[in-house]
C-alpha cells in the first residue's frame, strides 16, 4: 500500500498513522503538524475525503493526543451523540474526551450521559472521573440508586476522584478495602480424625498427623489444614528448617457433602532466612505463596495470593516449636472470575 493511497494532499506521517491497512500497534503517537491537525479534522468532520478507508479509531485516538481544541471537542461530541455510529466509535470519542481537560469536553460528556447504550455509558462515566469538575457531581450522584453493580462502582470512583480534584474534603474518600480476618482453630480428636478419614480420593501418598491440625470456615464450606506426620509438636521449626517436605493438604467440605476434598497441596523449602511456603491447587498452579522470617525464637509467616482466585486472600502468623498460629485474611469486595494461578516451576 502506497503513501499516496489515502492522496498526495495528506502528509505520509498522518497517511502511516491512519490508514485502515497499516499496523501501528507499537509504534509511537506521531507527533503531528497544525496542518495534519487541521486536515484530521477535517476527515473526521466529514469536510474531506479519502480515497481508501481508514482506521477511524485510530483516527479519533490520534485526534484526541494531538492537543485540545474547540474544532476538536466538537467532532468527538458529534461522533459521540450519533447514536447510529458503531458504539467501539463512540465508546473511542467518549474516552478521547476524557483527555481533553476542558469544560467543553465536560458539558459534552454530561450532554450524552443518559445514552441508553451502556458500554459508551460507562465510557462517558470514566472520562468524567478524569476531567468533571464539580459540575458533574449532582448528574454522576442522581446514577448511584439507578444503575448496575458495574457502572455503580465507575459512578463512585468518578465522584472520588471528582471530591479530591475539586478539594472537597467532606466528600473525598477512598474506596472501602477492609479486609475480614478469621483465626485458624486448632483441629485434634474425633473431629481431626474424621477430616482424615473421610478424604475423597488421593491423599498424595502423606502420612497425616493425627495429632493436631487446624481448620476454618470459607463460606459455605469447612476447611481443613492436615499436616504431614513428619512434623510433630516441640520440633516444627526444626523439620521445617532442615529439608523440603511436603507439607500437608488442604481439604474442604461443602456444608452439604459428607466427604473432604483436596484443594490445596503445602509445601515448604529452607531459605537464607527461614522458610518458603507455597499452597498449590491439584492442577499445579500456585494459589498462595510466601515465607516465614525469624523474628527472635520465632518465625513471622505471611502468604499472599498469587494466582488469580475468586476471593483476594493472604495468611499471616506466627509459627515455634511449640505454638502455631495463623490467620486467614480475605477481602470481601467485588469478586474476580476464577481462572488459574501461577503453575508451579
Amino acid at each position: 500500500m502506497s503513501n499516496n493511497d489515502l492522496g498526495t494532499e495528506y502528509s505520509s506521517t498522518l497517511k502511516n498513522a491512519i490508514e485502515l491497512h497499516k499496523l501501528n500497534c507499537c509504534v509511537d503517537t506521531p507527533t503531528l503538524s497544525k496542518q495534519d491537525i487541521v486536515d484530521l479534522q477535517a476527515i473526521l468532520g466529514g469536510t474531506k475525503t479519502t480515497t481508501i478507508p481508514i482506521d477511524t479509531k485510530r483516527a479519533i485516538a490520534l485526534l484526541s493526543h494531538a492537543g485540545q481544541s474547540a474544532e476538536s471537542n466538537e467532532i468527538l461530541g458529534s461522533i459521540l451523540a450519533n447514536t447510529r455510529e458503531k458504539t467501539n466509535l463512540r465508546v473511542s470519542a467518549a474516552a478521547g474526551l476524557g483527555v481533553s481537560n476542558t469544560k467543553a469536553a465536560e458539558n459534552i460528556l454530561l450532554d450524552n450521559i443518559d445514552t441508553t447504550d451502556s458500554f459508551v455509558r460507562e465510557e462517558i462515566i470514566k472520562s468524567l472521573g478524569k476531567v468533571g469538575s464539580s459540575k458533574a457531581v449532582d448528574i454522576l450522584t442522581s446514577r448511584l440508586k439507578t444503575t448496575e453493580d458495574q457502572e455503580h462502582k465507575l459512578v463512585s470512583f468518578a465522584l472520588t476522584a471528582i471530591a479530591f480534584r475539586e478539594g472537597d474534603a467532606s466528600s473525598a474518600s477512598i474506596p472501602d478495602f477492609e479486609w475480614h480476618t478469621q483465626t485458624l482453630k486448632s483441629l485434634k480428636g474425633k473431629a481431626l480424625a474424621e477430616n482424615i478419614n473421610n478424604i475423597w480420593g488421593s491423599s498424595y501418598g502423606l502420612t497425616l498427623n493425627k495429632d493436631i491440625g487446624f481448620s476454618a470456615t470459607c463460606g459455605h464450606s469447612t476447611l481443613g489444614i492436615l499436616l504431614n506426620k513428619q512434623l510433630s509438636r516441640g520440633s516444627w521449626l526444626d523439620t521445617l528448617l532442615s529439608q523440603a517436605l511436603l507439607l500437608g493438604l488442604i481439604t474442604a467440605k461443602e456444608s452439604q457433602m459428607g466427604f473432604y476434598s483436596v484443594r490445596y497441596i503445602l509445601m515448604s523449602r529452607p531459605t537464607k532466612t527461614g522458610f518458603a511456603l507455597t499452597a498449590t491447587k491439584t492442577s499445579g498452579d500456585v494459589a498462595l505463596a510466601g515465607n516465614a522470617v525469624r523474628d527472635g525464637d520465632k518465625f513471622n509467616l505471611t502468604l499472599l495470593d498469587v494466582g488469580l482466585e475468586r476471593i483476594p486472600t493472604q495468611v499471616k502468623g506466627t509459627i515455634s516449636n511449640e505454638l502455631i498460629e495463623a490467620n486467614i485474611i480475605t477481602w470481601p469486595g467485588t469478586i474476580r472470575n476464577a481462572k488459574h494461578g501461577n503453575p508451579i516451576v
